[in-house]
């Protein structure tokens, strides 16, 4: 089933990638106030963008709705495309290991591997019994976990890579919070949030205050809060452990609230079905930024070294400016 088809009426689809794993050690620097604008980066045109993913050494990679991947070294003044396997369905998720390994969540042929950042691929699809796979998320002891269209949570094995059923939450998945082994987050379309660890075998719903069962994405960044995404509802921040969620930004922010990123300024970006908001506070206010960009439908964020913002819309991929 294509990630295209769950779509609510008048209502955004919930197309995400996975959250990746958040190092809470470090508190970010203060706010950097500075105003900010958008860009179009050069290249892919026409295409929408469902994933982007930053590296250290400066490559940021962008995954399409028509199935591409794409890479620039330079910011986006320059895209060049990885050739892949197969070139149908969309890729949903980009992930990159500690040891640099990069894979790709495809939503009809699951997940693909490559060790040459992106020059040769393999499938990696050992034992999953859904290749629909919507988000992807790495877990501190080295195992991969997917989430896929019919509901199904799955974990790599120990020792081999081979995917084995950890749960069936019976509603598709459409993003995964890792905070610890053992405080792993799932968001759902229909079902709401659930929670559950690596090795125990509750699988809790964490819906408490949650009005939109219809989530699109989890986030944690900096700021020690779970923020959720809504189909229609907005946006709402819990604490860890035992969420409650309460209702953030009023209605100073779209109420399809689709993706999440945070910068080391401690900036929250919001990217949802009419364009993107900001943050300075952990989400309590929110402002709209459209300069530049105005009100596209924003899929995908990534967040650089250099603080650089890039969005990725239904019209290629956008990068922020910052004014002096």
């Amino acid at each position: 089933m294509a990630l295209a088809l769950i779509v609510a009426a008048g209502s955004a689809a919930a197309i995400t990638g996975c959250r990746e794993i958040i190092n809470y050690e470090s508190p970010p620097p203060p706010g950097s106030g500075q105003g900010i604008i958008w860009e179009r980066t050069k290249g892919m045109p026409g295409e929408a963008v469902l994933s982007l993913r930053t590296d250290r050494d400066g490559n940021l990679f962008a995954g399409t709705e028509s199935g591409r991947l794409f890479r620039t070294i330079t910011d986006g003044d320059d895209w060049v495309r990885i050739p892949l396997p197969v070139e149908e369905g969309g890729i949903t998720a980009i992930l990159l290991d500690p040891t640099r390994r990069m894979f790709i969540a495809n939503d009809i042929h699951g997940i693909f591997e490559s060790v040459d950042n992106g020059q040769s691929w393999f499938q990696l699809n050992g034992g999953l019994g859904d290749t629909a796979v919507y988000c992807l998320a790495y877990l501190p002891s080295g195992r991969l976990v997917a989430g896929t269209g019919g509901g199904e949570i799955w974990m790599t094995g120990d020792s081999v890579p081979l995917w084995e059923k950890r749960t069936d939450l019976a509603r598709s998945v459409t993003s995964i919070l890792v905070r610890s082994n053992e405080e792993i987050y799932a968001s759902t379309w229909g079902g709401g949030v659930y929670r559950f660890g690596e090795t125990s075998q509750t699988v809790a719903p964490e819906n408490t205050g949650l009005p939109d069962l219809f989530v699109n994405s989890l986030y944690s960044g900096w700021f020690g809060y779970i923020f959720a995404g809504t189909r229609s509802s907005g946006l709402f921040r819990g604490e860890p452990g035992q969420v409650f969620w309460q209702s953030i930004g009023g209605s100073s922010v779209s109420r399809d609230v689709i993706v999440f990123r945070a910068t080391q300024y401690g900036e929250l970006f919001a990217g949802t079905g009419t364009g993107i908001f900001l943050s300075l506070d952990s989400g309590v206010q929110w402002i709209k930024l459209e300069s530049g960009i105005g009100s596209q439908e924003v899929r995908a964020l990534a967040v650089n070294d250099a603080a650089t913002v890039f969005a990725g819309t239904v019209d290629g991929v956008y990068r922020t400016i910052r004014l002096e």
